[in-house]
């Protein structure tokens, strides 16, 4: 007689739970999860900008709480996501959990490499039966590459069989953006200078005392200043003027 009190005891309080579990499970979450692009890390709703035949990966961590048994998930990636054009899923790991618990914690990663130009939309989801999920999604710009491209982040240097980081960052390609890089520095250093050297002339010219050699050295130091900054400013106008010209820099 007990034993059947205490199976009923055990099916009264069991069997709610089990029945409401579903509403107890909470969406599956992703940890640390960026898509890599040489040493570069990129968090989700980022736009990598990449070359034909580049690589990316993604790395991260998965966890999901357990509250009932027989909950089996599943994480997916769509590498191939452009537009219309859904692509196909890749299952990258799954999981069960336990009658509550443990909480599963689970590493993952996985590579692509693409070979046509384009816009992609790599969507990562991860989901279980109840129709909890997540998803994270980025945005790959797929340009066309070149023979000297050495597979690594647009702008790098390829030496042989090395591939070296640009100091120049990758946004300069060719000796004309090279140029443009230093004039648009030396403008922006000339921009914070040239108030700064008006300020320290006009208090030379209240500290002068009438000594014509203090006051000659203070209007030299407005005359250079303003011809350094007329000549800097004129530099920047005349490349961004030949390039706007002659088409030198691409849009």
């Amino acid at each position: 007689m007990k034993k059947i009190i205490l199976f009923l005891v055990a099916v009264v309080f069991l069997a709610p739970w089990r029945v409401s579990s579903s509403f107890l499970d909470v969406p599956p979450r992703l940890w640390d999860c960026k898509i890599f692009y040489g040493e570069k890390g990129y968090d989700f709703n980022s736009e990598i900008k990449i070359k034909q035949g580049d690589t990316i990966r993604i790395e991260g961590v998965l966890f999901d709480d357990c509250f009932s048994s027989g909950i089996d998930g599943e994480l997916k990636i769509n590498w191939s996501k452009s537009g219309i054009e859904t692509g196909s899923m890749k299952k990258l790991l799954s999981w069960s959990c336990g009658l509550m618990g443990p909480s599963v914690r689970k590493e993952f990663g996985d590579s692509h490499t693409y070979i046509q130009s384009g816009t992609y939309s790599p969507e990562l989801l991860a989901e279980d039966p109840y129709g909890n999920e997540v998803r994270k999604e980025w945005t790959v710009v797929v340009t066309g590459g070149s023979d000297d491209d050495g597979g690594g982040p647009a702008g790098d240097i390829t030496i042989g069989p090395f591939n070296l980081p640009n100091p120049f960052g990758p946004d300069v390609e060719n000796f004309g953006d090279l140029i443009d890089k230093i004039i648009s520095f030396v403008f922006t250093l000339v921009i914070i200078l040239a108030p700064i050297l008006l300020v320290v002339a006009g208090i030379m010219f209240l500290f002068a005392g009438g000594d014509p050699a203090k006051v000659q050295k203070a209007k030299k130091l407005i005359l250079y200043t303003i011809i350094g900054f007329t000549i800097i400013a004129l530099s920047k106008l005349f490349v961004e003027l030949i390039q706007g010209v002659f088409g030198v820099k691409e849009s």
